[in-house]
């Protein structure tokens, strides 16, 4: 009954694309009728305003009020008219582009193909699981049957290679993730192979997919079969017990995928890799830490290591070659990299030895320095870009030691230096994506903030644990957020730009990190005297005299420090701040 489901399913699917294909084809055809009555709406837009530009100027006759009339309904109707014809030029360069990248023809080349070839992949998958389940195969005769299958499609597929070029690459990477699927289920799921053996063979597999990539030089060959060597481990679901094994075989496919990438440009063999290794690599820790099951940690953050190596050349890997411009989404798939790495090194040094945070931390930053000499010594032509990025990764690592030494991780803290020095970098090499990005991620400084704040505030009491004065922490993560925020007010002036993404200008985002900065000292360091005092004192009132001292004098020197900026809007702000103070003084 279940079989029968899966093919309903698929039948449906298959169904729900070739309407969407349709409609598309459809949408397409009429897109060109528009663009047709747009262009006649053009012509008569032009003679308009060619007969008003004519009456404009002519006109020279009147005067007084008549004058200044006639005057500004010609200039209002022209620039009404030059907004259209360029919303309309944006349209016409978007068709065009489509029309050269002639994309009806790639969906005709290639969709197809693709689902046909899914079909097959998922269709001997669920072969090899129902004859395991029956027992009407023997071990034997499933390797023999995948083996055949898959030899054939491969030859096959060689045999029409001059003539059908794209459907042979696709058919051929559909026989490889036959074998990567196949092998892949029954060492899991059914312990059919020793580790040794699966080992062998996937080692086997991805070099033939490699040599195979190369000499087609075909890219649907290439990613077919990267995905699906990526995508077995997801037909058979996690262990901890073999979690080595699955690094491994993480490994040998992204040191596979660094020599393919070489070779080709497109950005899908860096982000295919990099995204699901990184996704394995959380799941493995996530589920240790819920089963409690640490035995595999030693070895596993050694894996983790290598695999951060390869997967950061794997992102430059192809620029270092050629000596090309870095786009924005490969040098932010290298911060990401280093974000997941220090997270889940940091979460298993929690469990192997937690006074070696400080090392790891040290250790990550001279691993980015230590990959850009590696990078200018094979290339001595290197892009600035290059050397920027790496060297603000480096400081970034180096100004979490002290923090984490002193007081443990913090996300809070890890995030408020990221801000400042990716809105370093923004302005630097004036990357207007990339300021976006940076004050989304300080955005979620601030929530990470407000939570910290919410925790600390609700376990203060007279019997809660001691901290140290200071340097605690709550108080160093809640001072940094308050520091760090400034700082982005302060390097985010320098930009000449006015609008961050219209209609939101800079100077509000700067006023704005300017409030919640201020903020963020008040209720830092409103919490330290709160805690400091509850833990000493029993008297309510004492206590309220303290605060309301500490309320006084920070509006105080806030009201002070303020009224020599120049800024009209701060110093309403401060008149304001003033009067609170009067009211709290008397209250």
């Amino acid at each position: 009954m279940s079989f029968v489901v899966i093919i309903v399913i698929l039948i449906i699917i298959i169904l729900f694309l070739l309407v969407f294909s349709f409609g598309f084809f459809m949408g397409l055809s009429r897109k060109k009728k528009d663009l047709k009555q747009l262009e006649k709406e053009q012509e008569l837009q032009k003679k308009t305003q060619e007969s008003i530009i004519s009456y404009f100027l002519n006109d020279k006759k009147h005067s007084g009020k008549e004058h200044e009339e006639s005057s500004i309904l010609p200039v209002k109707i022209i620039n009404r008219g030059y907004k259209r014809i360029k919303n309309f030029l944006k349209f016409k360069k978007l068709y065009l582009n489509l029309k050269e990248e002639d994309i009806i023809k790639y969906l005709r080349k290639y969709f197809l193909s693709y689902i046909g070839i899914a079909i097959l992949i998922l269709g001997i998958g669920f072969f090899i699981k129902y004859s395991v389940n029956s027992a009407y195969i023997n071990i034997a005769g499933r390797i023999f049957i995948i083996l055949t299958v898959s030899v054939c499609l491969i030859f096959f597929a060689h045999l029409i290679s001059k003539k059908f070029k794209t459907f042979s690459s696709i058919l051929m990477g559909g026989a490889i993730g036959i074998l990567f699927i196949s092998f892949t289920i029954s060492y899991y799921t059914y312990d059919v192979f020793s580790d040794l053996q699966v080992f062998s063979v996937y080692l086997g597999l991805t070099l033939f997919s490699v040599i195979l990539s190369l000499f087609y030089n075909r890219f649907e060959l290439l990613f077919l079969a990267v995905t699906a060597g990526f995508s077995a481990p997801l037909f058979t679901g996690l262990y901890p017990e073999n979690t080595t094994f699955l690094l491994l075989y993480l490994l040998l496919l992204n040191i596979g995928s660094v020599f393919i990438s070489l070779r080709f440009k497109n950005y899908l063999i860096r982000l295919v890799p990099s995204l699901f290794t990184g996704i394995y690599l959380i799941l493995i820790v996530r589920h240790a830490f819920q089963l409690n099951q640490f035995g595999s940690f030693q070895t596993d953050f050694i894996m983790l290591n290598i695999l951060y190596f390869v997967l950061i050349f794997l992102a430059v890997a192809y620029h270092i070659k050629h000596i090309s411009d870095y786009k924005l989404y490969e040098l932010m798939m290298v911060v990401v990299i280093n974000m997941i790495y220090y997270s889940l090194g940091m979460y298993m040094l929690e469990v192997l030895n937690p006074d070696y945070k400080g090392v790891f931390t040290v250790l990550t930053a001279v691993f980015n320095m230590l990959f850009l000499i590696i990078v200018i010594l094979i290339r001595k032509s290197v892009k600035e870009q290059l050397v920027y990025f790496f060297g603000i990764l480096s400081l970034l690592f180096l100004t979490l030691i002290p923090p984490v030494e002193l007081v443990g991780k913090s996300i809070t803290m890890i995030w408020a230096v990221e801000t400042v020095l990716l809105m370093w970098v923004s302005i630097k090499l004036d990357i207007k994506m990339l300021k976006l990005v940076t004050t989304f991620l300080m955005l979620g400084l601030i929530t990470s903030f407000v939570l910290d704040v919410v925790d600390n505030f609700f376990a203060i009491s007279f019997n809660a644990p001691q901290k140290q004065l200071l340097i605690n922490k709550s108080f160093v993560s809640g001072l940094m957020t308050s520091i760090g925020l400034g700082l982005n007010v302060i390097i985010s002036g320098k930009s000449k730009e006015v609008y961050l993404y219209k209609p939101i200008k800079m100077s509000w985002l700067r006023i704005f990190i300017s409030i919640v900065s201020v903020g963020a000292l008040y209720i830092s360091l409103y919490t330290e005297i709160l805690y400091r005092i509850t833990i000493t004192i029993r008297n309510e009132n004492l206590i309220n005299t303290y605060l309301g001292i500490y309320n006084f004098s920070f509006i105080l020197i806030a009201v002070i420090v303020i009224s020599f900026i120049k800024n009209r809007f701060l110093k309403i702000v401060s008149g304001f701040m003033g009067i609170a103070v009067v009211i709290l003084f008397f209250s």
